[in-house]
C-alpha cells in the first residue's frame, strides 16, 4: 500500500506540473490579447482619421474636376471677347468673366485647404502609429517571453504524454479511476494532511483518519472535499509551492513588474524635494 501511495504522489506531482503548463497555454494567449487591446483606442482613432481623410480626398477630387470644367468655361468666355461689338454684350461678358474667376479662386482656396487638412491628418495618423510602435516596443520582452513559454509548454506537454502512461500503468485500475474521477471534479485529487487538517479544503478530518493516513494504513479520503489524503513530503511540498508561486505571479501580472519602477519614481521625487 505504501508503494501504491508513493506512486500516486508521483502521478499527482506530475499532473500538477502539467496543469501549470496547460494553464500557460490557456492564459498566456489572453495576455497577448490584453497587450493588443491596450492599443485598441489608438487604432480606433487612426481608423476615424483615415475615414475622414478619405472623405476629404474625395471632396478634393470633385473640386479639382469642377476646376477643370470651370477653367475650360472661362477660356471659352475669353475667346468670345474679341467678337463682341456692343457695350451691352461686352459688359455682360465681363460680369461672366468676373463671376467665373471668383468661383475659380474660391474653389482653388478650398482645394488648398483640403490639401492642408489631408497633410495634417496624415501627420496625426503617423504620430499615433509611432505611439503604438513605441508602446509595443515596451512590451517586446514580455511578448517574446510569453511566446517562448507557450512553445516550451506545448513541447513539454507533448513530451510528457508518454511519461504519464508509464506512471498510471503502475497503479491499480480501480484506484486510477477514483483518482481521475476526483481530479475531474476538483482539479487535483490528492490532499496533504497536517495533523487532523485537510490542507486542500482546510477542514478538520476525524483524528482516527489522520492517524491511519500517518501510518500508511489503507487509502482514505477527506469527508469534505473527497480528495485522497496523503502525508506531506519534500516533493509534494515543493510542487505545491511552485503552484502557489506561479498562481501568485499570474494574478499579479505586469503590475508586479512595474512596482519597482513606481517606487524609483517616488524616490526620485523625494530627492528633488
Amino acid at each position: 500500500m505504501k508503494e501504491t501511495i508513493e506512486q500516486l504522489k508521483r502521478l499527482h506531482i506530475f499532473d500538477r506540473h502539467v496543469a501549470l503548463m496547460e494553464r500557460d497555454l490557456r492564459d498566456l494567449p489572453r495576455r497577448l490579447e490584453e497587450i493588443e487591446e491596450a492599443f485598441a483606442d489608438q487604432r480606433k482613432r487612426i481608423a476615424g482619421l483615415e475615414r475622414r481623410r478619405t472623405r476629404i480626398e474625395e471632396s478634393r477630387k470633385q473640386k479639382e474636376t469642377f476646376l477643370t470644367d470651370e477653367n475650360a468655361h472661362l477660356e471659352g468666355l475669353k475667346k468670345k471677347q474679341p467678337n463682341l461689338t456692343t457695350e451691352r454684350e461686352i459688359s455682360a461678358l465681363e460680369r461672366e468673366l468676373e463671376a467665373s474667376q471668383k468661383i475659380i479662386s474660391n474653389v482653388e482656396d478650398e482645394v488648398l485647404r483640403f490639401g492642408e487638412e489631408i497633410e495634417e491628418l496624415g501627420t496625426k495618423i503617423a504620430d499615433i502609429e509611432k505611439e503604438i510602435e513605441d508602446g509595443r516596443a515596451e512590451f517586446a520582452d514580455e511578448i517574446a517571453e510569453i511566446e517562448q513559454r507557450m512553445a516550451q509548454a506545448s513541447k513539454e506537454i507533448e513530451a510528457r504524454a508518454g511519461q504519464r502512461k508509464e506512471l498510471v500503468a503502475a497503479l491499480p485500475e480501480s484506484l486510477l479511476k477514483k483518482y481521475e474521477r476526483i481530479r475531474g471534479l476538483q482539479a487535483y485529487a490528492l490532499a496533504m494532511v497536517d495533523g487532523d487538517l485537510c490542507r486542500a479544503c482546510n477542514m478538520h478530518i476525524p483524528p482516527q483518519t489522520g492517524n491511519l493516513v500517518a501510518r500508511g494504513e489503507g487509502m482514505h479520503t477527506c469527508p469534505y472535499c473527497n480528495r485522497i489524503l496523503v502525508m506531506p513530503d519534500d516533493d509534494l511540498e515543493e510542487a505545491e509551492r511552485e503552484v502557489e508561486r506561479q498562481t501568485l505571479a499570474a494574478v499579479a501580472g505586469p503590475a508586479a513588474a512595474e512596482a519597482p519602477a513606481e517606487e524609483s519614481a517616488e524616490e526620485e521625487q523625494a530627492a528633488e524635494g
